[in-house]
């Protein structure tokens, strides 16, 4: 998810470059296509999560007891903050950005959601990257 979270960041900045319409409009097709697909990729990461998580902790009160288990709180924290990104952008962003369209709003206004959506992408590929890293701490912890 990540990966698209990125691609998506790229296009927003080739879009406010371009700063016509139909590239905002591109944009929002792209947004649309994907927000299905990372719907999907959510739901399969947590059922994944779930299940490999109970393999290594043998109760509830391991979360707060072993080191793998406090790290699976952030990551749980910090998967709680993705999840809320994405709301954002499938419940906020993605329909203005749909409404827009459909007047045939003018360029000004269109690249001012793509804006929003860029630096909400950004922030989001940032709590991305903090997930991956408690992912690399929750590996080393089983390792050891």
């Amino acid at each position: 998810i990540l990966g698209g979270v990125v691609m998506l960041m790229a296009t927003a900045g080739f879009v406010l470059r371009e700063g016509d319409a139909a590239a905002v409009r591109a944009f929002g097709a792209a947004v649309e296509r994907f927000s299905p697909f990372a719907l999907f990729c959510v739901g399969a990461l947590s059922l994944g999560g779930i299940a490999q998580s109970s393999q290594f902790l043998s109760s509830v009160d391991a979360l707060w007891e072993t080191d793998y288990g406090r790290v699976l709180l952030v990551k749980i924290g910090v998967f709680g903050v993705l999840i809320g990104f994405g709301a954002w952008h499938r419940q906020a962003l993605a329909p203005r950005l749909r409404r827009w369209a459909m007047r045939k709003g003018d360029a000004v206004e269109g690249m001012d959601i793509v804006r929003r959506f860029r630096s909400s992408l950004r922030a989001e590929a940032a709590f991305g990257a903090l997930l991956l890293a408690a992912v690399g701490v929750m590996k080393a912890i089983t390792l050891s």
